[in-house]
């Protein structure tokens, strides 16, 4: 399963990317339920030839199928998590291992009615568990297509869970999201607190994870500076690394802005196809032999979700199905979540509910219509965009990161405890940088701070700290500083000109000769 997500959410394109593995996970249990043939089976399952026993496969179908079991719908709309397996049918076979294996592992439950189409059936079904809020299935099929759907193996499944701590609906302010082309959303709604909360990273990740009422809980990754292209990177093991490390720390205090999320009606018609190239097999119609497929018919699989991250907490609703169809049927610390990241709320075993990896402005809740700064105009004050796995090996050193967040960057310089503060305890710092490179007070810098890290100058504009960044760096070099300052604009700490380690040390080695 953590392959074929991670194949479905497509880390590699550009567009934001929403799933349910714990929807899917049962589906595709069913899917492996309808195959006889072992050696089909065992080229899904990755597993050596004649290795598939009974009791291996029972194994795999109670794994597969524990979610629903656990979590099953009832009259307790308390609950965090609802789910329900369902089967429709119009073939006339009926095999008894099949029903065991659903009933058992799936609780599966059977909709009948000979007065209606499998069609109609599963939209009924699944508009009465969505409360009306999933009207169908079969988007885009006319009433002729509708007719070819032979039978469904489903999945609808519900999440609900309110933040232990909400966000302050007066913190939500409009901010800035980097995409992953390039571009950048400037009106973002972006959620904004400071509490303590799960705290973990690695050489180029940070993940943080909050906790949301009745054991559920959402977990965040992103670069650790802004980037159009590190998530790409971003790997399974690594996801599951983190969270294991956000499970074995304790909570710190944590400033953390995070957007507004509202996933309408996510619906991806061909999850048959990814799950395929993921496996590296096919799954046929005619593979489903347990079920009575004819030999025209065609396999399709699709899965719709809503889902929504605000103020109050984190809602979804999901529902995953395999169609089977007549041929000829066809389809048509500072954690500032400003670029592309993952994001997903899990249970208590950590079993994901809902995946999305955010590259867009596609599921952002904005200020009004979206405003979009194209890539070129956007890179002039998102330097970093460019050759980010050269700046992250450059800047990002384990051993130059503690456990904790990074120190706060408003701390007084003269605290500052590392050999090249101290040089500078006694000396306005201020007023060094204002004579060499803001004689004529072309720039209002209205703050300056520096930690172990870095050195950072806040003005008023991205203009200006663009200028400022340009003319420092004329003076400290650009061509062995320049991938070490950057500009931020953050929704909570405003624009500033941030120089990283060699270029701090170069400008401070730069200004301690005025003393």
């Amino acid at each position: 399963m953590d392959k074929v997500s991670l194949t479905l959410l497509a880390m590699t394109e550009d567009a934001s990317t929403a799933l349910s593995p714990a929807s899917l996970a049962p589906v595709l249990g069913m899917v492996l339920a309808c195959i006889e043939d072992n050696n089909k089976k065992e080229s899904i399952l990755g597993i050596p030839e004649g290795s598939l026993t009974p009791d291996l496969e029972s194994d795999i179908h109670q794994e597969l199928g524990k979610f629903s079991i656990k979590y099953p719908y009832n009259s307790d709309d308390r609950k965090p998590v609802s789910s329900a397996n369902f089967i429709a049918s119009d073939y006339a076979h009926r095999d008894e291992y099949l029903d065991q294996i659903l009933s058992t592992y799936y609780q599966t439950e059977k909709l009948n009615d000979d007065t209606k189409k499998v069609a109609d059936i599963t939209d009924l079904f699944v508009h009465g568990k969505t409360r009306g809020e999933m009207k169908t299935l079969f988007d885009g099929l006319d009433e002729s297509q509708r007719e070819n759907v032979r039978a469904v193996l489903g999945n609808v499944m519900e999440f609900r869970g309110a933040w232990e701590t909400r966000f302050d609906p007066a913190h939500t302010t409009s901010g800035h999201f980097l995409c992953a082309d390039g571009s950048r959303v400037d009106n973002a709604k972006m959620m904004c607190t400071t509490e303590k909360v799960q705290y973990a990273k690695n050489t180029k990740f940070v993940a943080i994870a909050k906790e949301l009422q009745s054991g559920l809980k959402f977990v965040a990754i992103k670069p650790h500076l802004p980037s159009a292209t590190a998530i790409s990177t971003l790997s399974r093991p690594t996801i599951n690394s983190l969270k294991h490390q956000l499970n074995d720390e304790g909570k710190v205090n944590v400033e953390l802005t995070l957007p507004k999320i509202d996933v309408a009606g996510s619906c991806d018609t061909v999850l048959l196809e990814k799950i395929e190239q993921a496996l590296g097999t096919t799954i046929t119609a005619q593979h489903l032999s347990r079920l009575g497929t004819a030999p025209s018919d065609d396999l399709h699989m699709v899965q719709k979700l809503i889902a929504s991250i605000d103020e109050e907490g984190a809602y979804g609703k999901i529902a995953t199905a395999a169609v089977t169809t007549a041929r000829g049927f066809e389809r048509t610390p500072c954690f500032d979540f400003n670029c592309p990241g993952y994001m997903c709320i899990v249970d208590r075993e950590g079993n994901p509910l809902l995946e999305l990896v955010i590259k867009d402005g596609s599921f952002l809740v904005c200020d009004g219509s979206p405003k979009i700064t194209p890539a070129k105009d956007a890179t002039s004050d998102d330097k970093h965009n460019t050759s980010d796995d050269e700046w992250f090996e450059r800047i990002v050193d384990e051993n130059r990161f503690s456990s904790a967040p990074r120190p706060n960057r408003q701390k007084p310089i003269g605290n500052a405890p590392d050999d090249k503060t101290k040089d500078l305890i006694s000396i306005d710092v201020n007023t060094l940088i204002q004579q060499r490179f803001n004689p004529n007070g072309e720039f209002k810098i209205t703050a300056i701070s520096m930690d172990k890290m870095d050195l950072s100058i806040r003005v008023n504009s991205s203009e200006e700290a663009n200028k400022l960044r340009e003319r420092i760096l004329e003076s400290i070099g650009k061509e062995e500083c320049g991938k070490f300052v950057d500009v931020w604009d953050s929704p909570r700490s405003g624009i500033k000109v941030v120089f990283l380690l060699t270029a701090r040390d170069k400008l401070v080695d730069l200004l301690t000769p005025l003393k």
